[in-house]
């Protein structure tokens, strides 16, 4: 919310007074139409130059600030004391319309201009009372003067604070009205972040993009517990790598995490619990940890910083850290989701190896890089004869056997896959067919339950099609079997 110009306490905000400057022209021009005979004209006629000039003070400092918004008010003052004076002094009628002038003043401008007005209305009472005295204005007239002041001031004071209640109220209802739109912003964004994560993106970056976004904040983090400790899952507006923030001990996000309750901390520099080095390289003064909650238990915090002082969250900033972790929770579900179906369409159900589609994408890869590359196709031998024996339950635990046991011999690198039945495939990428060789014969003798397995390996030809180099691995697994299996034979 942009703040507010400043200006001076004669001023409502910039408001033209001539709308009620003309209203209170209005009733100035009645009372001299309906003034008694015997007037003295000199006096109405003095009446209305002043209320005259007033207005043209008026109309000349409509724009500007300071005390051409009293002009009006003092003018009509000094016009009700000429017609006071035209119709015999403190016997006029005309007296009371001084409640007009300090009216007008409370509804259009501050307390202090209303005191002054009251003064200015004290001495049109006052002076006439001193200086000129009876028959026209007797010492009787003071109970009368003091008494309209007393009243012009109530009468003032009451209307002002009716007007400043409603300005509050109209203040309020604004800052409300403009929280609202840049909530609905907020909700607008993260809305979008739900379109991406069903497109496939990156949930916890875009969670933590939005907080930036909706909050203008500094930095903003995802915080989730992994089998290597709690680890920042998504990062906004940190300038650090996540590698250099992997020792950081994130004792605030643990205790939102473990009591699933918001913790803020106004002052990051001489709080314990926030990591100062992370507050060094951010610049953060003060930052908001919100668990992020899935059926009510804790799975995260999403962790908002600013580089400015707040002292307390106000009711914008803990309606969107509350949406904005609530989505986070779903967001991040959804995410997971994905990733585990896309595993799924990616790995082979009984065994966890990749399957034929993960393995196309394995081989032609590794083809772009054109290092050394060896391929074998490796065979389970009597594998229906087995199933035949043991039953199929058997047979599955075989295979799901044999696939652990030949992949802790590979490395990382190292693509093993159930490309059907009990056909399996090993990708050796920089690897010679001499090394892949001495590999090979390790997954062979470790084919666990008494069971052997033949071997067929080939090492890509320059220029070589992929279809090619499996068909040749597989032409040597054929003469494998062939030749009474157990064995690993290479392609020629």
């Amino acid at each position: 919310m942009a703040p507010s110009r400043d200006r001076s306490f004669l001023d409502l905000e910039g408001a033209t007074p001539l709308k009620p400057l003309v209203g209170f022209a209005l009733l100035t021009l009645c009372a001299f139409a309906v003034h008694p005979q015997g007037s003295d004209w000199r006096y109405v006629a003095l009446a209305g130059l002043t209320f005259a000039a007033g207005a043209g003070l008026a109309w000349i400092g409509a724009e500007r600030d300071g005390w051409f918004a009293l002009a009006p008010a003092i003018a009509a003052i000094a016009a009700i004391a000429a017609l006071r004076e035209s119709q015999g002094g403190a016997t006029s009628g005309y007296s009371p319309l001084v409640v007009l002038a300090v009216v007008w003043v409370a509804l259009m401008l501050d307390r202090r201009a209303l005191l002054l007005i009251t003064a200015c209305t004290a001495l049109t009472f006052a002076l006439p009372l001193v200086l000129i005295g009876a028959p026209d204005y007797p010492s009787s007239g003071w109970r009368g003067a003091i008494l309209l002041t007393i009243v012009a001031l109530v009468v003032g004071e009451v209307a002002q604070r009716s007007v400043m209640n409603i300005r509050h109220q109209t203040v309020e209802a604004r800052r409300r009205s403009e929280e609202l739109e840049e909530m609905h912003r907020a909700f607008g964004a993260m809305a979008g972040v739900a379109r991406e994560i069903a497109l496939g993106s990156e949930a916890r970056e875009l969670v933590c993009t939005a907080a930036l976004t909706s909050l203008n904040a500094t930095m903003a983090t995802v915080v989730e517990p992994r089998e290597t400790g709690f680890t920042i899952t998504g990062s906004a507006g940190i300038p650090l790598d996540r590698s250099q923030i992997r020792r950081v001990e994130p004792v605030a996000s643990l205790q939102a995490f473990h009591t699933s309750r918001r913790i803020f901390i106004p002052n990051a520099a001489q709080d314990n619990r926030v990591d100062q080095t992370i507050v060094r390289s951010t610049g953060l003064v003060s930052i908001v940890y919100e668990p992020i909650l899935r059926d009510g238990e804790s799975v995260g915090v999403l962790a908002v910083g600013w580089d400015s002082h707040r002292v307390v969250i106000d009711a914008k900033t803990d309606a969107i850290m509350r949406f904005l972790a609530a989505e986070a929770g779903a967001s991040i579900e959804r995410a997971d989701l994905l990733a585990q179906l896309e595993g799924l369409a990616r790995s082979d159900p009984l065994t966890g190896l990749a399957n034929r589609r993960s393995w196309n994408d394995a081989i032609a890869s590794a083809m772009r890089d054109q290092t050394a590359l060896c391929v074998a196709m490796i065979d389970l031998d009597h594998f229906k004869q087995y199933n035949d024996e043991y039953g199929h339950a058997a047979g599955d635990r075989l295979l799901k056997a044999s696939a652990a046991a030949w992949r802790s011999h590979l490395r990382s690198d190292d693509v093993l896959a159930r490309i059907g039945g009990e056909e399996f495939a090993v990708l050796l990428p920089r690897c010679s067919l001499t090394d892949a060789a001495d590999v090979l014969e390790r997954l062979r003798r470790a084919t666990p339950s008494g069971v052997t397995a033949s071997i067929g390996v080939a090492e890509i030809l320059p220029d070589e099609d992929p279809n090619d180099l499996l068909a040749r691995a597989d032409a040597a697994l054929y003469e494998a079997k062939s030749a009474g299996r157990d064995r690993l034979l290479a392609a020629s």
